[in-house]
Parts: C-alpha cells; sequence; structure tokens
C-alpha cells in the first residue's frame, strides 16, 4: 500500500543484532556503523535479534534530547478488525486474540508480529532496564508511520492491558493526534474484552481529559483497535488495507554527537617573510576594512576588519618560526617608535 512508509539506512548486516536482545541494542549496533541523523531518518525497518526472532525497530526522534525505541509486536489491516470479522480469545491486549492469519497488508506476515503475552511481558522487563523514565509505553500507529506527525498514541502500558477486560476505562494519554485534534499528558477511555480488541472511543468523553477529538468524530468512533464505527478521515481506517500497529517502546537519551573534526593542513597557513616586506613591500598581508560606523549615542567608532590567518612568519634568515601579531593603531605613526605596546 503506498500510504505505508518504510525505508531502510545502510548498514553492515553483521554487526547489527549479534548480541541484540532489544531493538536498543540494536540501536545502539546502529550507531557504531551509521550516523545518528541516517538512522533517525529511517522509518523503520527489520532486524534479527540474538534469538533468532526477527522485530521490526523503529526510532524516533523525541525532539528534546531524548529518542523513542519502539518494537513492534502486532499490525492488523481494517479490513481484519472491522466488526463483521471473528475475534476469538482476545480477553486483554496479548492474549492470543486472532484477527485473520492471511492478513499481509504490511508486506509480512500479520503472525511474524502477534506475539505471545509472555514473550511481551519478559521483552518489556528487558527494554525497561534501557529506559531513562523507568516507563514502558505503548506507541500505536498507523500505516507503520512513527513519525508522529498524524493519526499516533503514547501511553503507559498499563499491566491492564495485559489480561483485563473493561470499558470506558480511564487511562492516561502522554501524547496523542487523532484527525488532527492533539492531546498531552491526561486521560482517554478506552475498551478491551473477550471478543473486542483493545480500542479508544474517539467520540466519547468520559474522562474529562483527552475530548477535542470528538470534533468531527463519527458516532461511537473508534480508534487504535477494533472498529466497530470507523471515520475513513482517520489514517487507520481510512482503507480496507490500512493498519493499526503496535509497538512496545521505551524514551531513551540522545547519544552526544561529537563536534566535527577540522584538520588544519599545514602547508595552507598563511605565512610572510618580514624581510620581504620591510625591504620591497611584497608578501603584504590582506587586510580589509568591512565596515565602519559611528554609534550616535556613545560617539564611538565601530570598525570591523578582515584580516588573514597568519600562521608563523620568518625573519633575519631563521625560518618561519616567528608567531605574528595584529596591531590596530589609531594615533600618529611613529608616535611611539621604541614601544611596539603603545599606540603609534
Amino acid at each position: 500500500d503506498e500510504d505505508i512508509r518504510v525505508s531502510s539506512v545502510q548498514v553492515d548486516a553483521v554487526n547489527v543484532g549479534a548480541g541484540a536482545e532489544t531493538c536498543w541494542d540494536i540501536f545502539d549496533d546502529l550507531l557504531s556503523t551509521a550516523e545518528l541523523t541516517d538512522i533517525l531518518a529511517m522509518q523503520s525497518d527489520i532486524y534479527t535479534l540474538s534469538s533468532g526472532q526477527s522485530v521490526r525497530c523503529s526510532f524516533v526522534d523525541m525532539g528534546d534530547s531524548t529518542i523513542l525505541v519502539s518494537t513492534l509486536f502486532l499490525s492488523g489491516s481494517l479490513a481484519n478488525m472491522k466488526e463483521d470479522q471473528p475475534l476469538e480469545n482476545c480477553g486483554g491486549l496479548l492474549n492470543d486474540c486472532v484477527f485473520n492469519e492471511d492478513d499481509v497488508s504490511v508486506g509480512e506476515s500479520a503472525s511474524q508480529y502477534r506475539w505471545s503475552k509472555a514473550s511481551i511481558v519478559d521483552y518489556r522487563a528487558l527494554s525497561l532496564q534501557q529506559s531513562i523514565d523507568g516507563v514502558a509505553y505503548l506507541f500505536l500507529t498507523c500505516n507503520q508511520n512513527v513519525a508522529m506527525d498524524d493519526d499516533f498514541m503514547l501511553l503507559p502500558f498499563n499491566e491492564d492491558f495485559l489480561t483485563t477486560e473493561f470499558g470506558g476505562a480511564c487511562y492516561e494519554i502522554t501524547k496523542a493526534d487523532i484527525r488532527g485534534y492533539g492531546c498531552e499528558n491526561d486521560v482517554g477511555n478506552f475498551w478491551q474484552g473477550a471478543d473486542m480488541h483493545f480500542h479508544l472511543d474517539s467520540s466519547l468523553c468520559r474522562c474529562g481529559g483527552c475530548c477535542a477529538w470528538n470534533a468531527g468524530a463519527y458516532i461511537t468512533e473508534d480508534s487504535f483497535g477494533l472498529y466497530y464505527s470507523f471515520n475513513p478521515d482517520f489514517t487507520c481506517a481510512s482503507s480496507d488495507a490500512a493498519t493499526t500497529d503496535y509497538w512496545i517502546s521505551v524514551i531513551v537519551d540522545k547519544p552526544l554527537t561529537p563536534a566535527p573534526t577540522t584538520v588544519c593542513d599545514e602547508s595552507a597557513v598563511a605565512t610572510f617573510d618580514w624581510g620581504e616586506l620591510m625591504t620591497s613591500g611584497t608578501a603584504k598581508p590582506e587586510v580589509v576594512v568591512v565596515d565602519m560606523s559611528v554609534d550616535e549615542t556613545d560617539l564611538s567608532l565601530n570598525i570591523e576588519v578582515q584580516l588573514t590567518f597568519e600562521g608563523r612568519s620568518s625573519a633575519d634568515n631563521q625560518g618561519a618560526v616567528f608567531g605574528t601579531t595584529y596591531v590596530l593603531d589609531f594615533e600618529d605613526f611613529d608616535a611611539h617608535t621604541d614601544s611596539i605596546a603603545q599606540p603609534g
């Protein structure tokens, strides 16, 4: 589907994932083979953990010196998440809730990312070791667009999501956008049950928190899960092939990018000979007065001068062993012939 945004970054596949247990380990490996900007520029990619399990990882710049590292564990198309599709054994976000095993809307086997509850619990514990805030997040996206620019939700991964049935329960939302209506650090109402996959009702405001997306909502409009009622303006429900994606995420510190090192080419450094300057006036360093202005408030004269950087200068046939100093002189020439430290 052309709406699905997936790109790759060229990396050394031998080194990436060799000892990785989580997508954070993959990220750490990538830093040794690719530039941080290149890694963050990609949407997501598939890697293999040390266990042999294939995972789709994404790395998102949060814009505050942190990065959201996410692992996809479930992706289902609208066609297989509608009300008329059979759902069995849900009872919680990860209790082997079955969609359609032939769902290949993202170009990969749907079962590839359908993790068992035990697997996600273990993975969550491993991921928390790298988290800077001690929180694992549930990251919900459409068509695997992890850019957090439209139709996404990030919320703390509550233990209730694994096993508990609830209707209209209020849970904290860290950041979200639905149909262009955003919300941060508030609450929303969620549902899940034995025949009802985890989802948000974006038409209700029972929690008194994130309610902006009620505007323009369809009656009992559902988002990010089972779609009893859906709005085609919501990306996850824009077509039968559109996907709703579930990621487990942690926030980590952005690695410091070392300042670029400029190598100075010694042969390119300007030099001049005092003997030639004094006898013939040649090899004179270039001095350009860029600007001269008067500040009328205090009658000060401001002069901006562009000077050639001079390295070591030579004199008395001793080679380029002397330092070079520019003196901007505003007194009468030759006023203090005996002292270079004095003006003139």
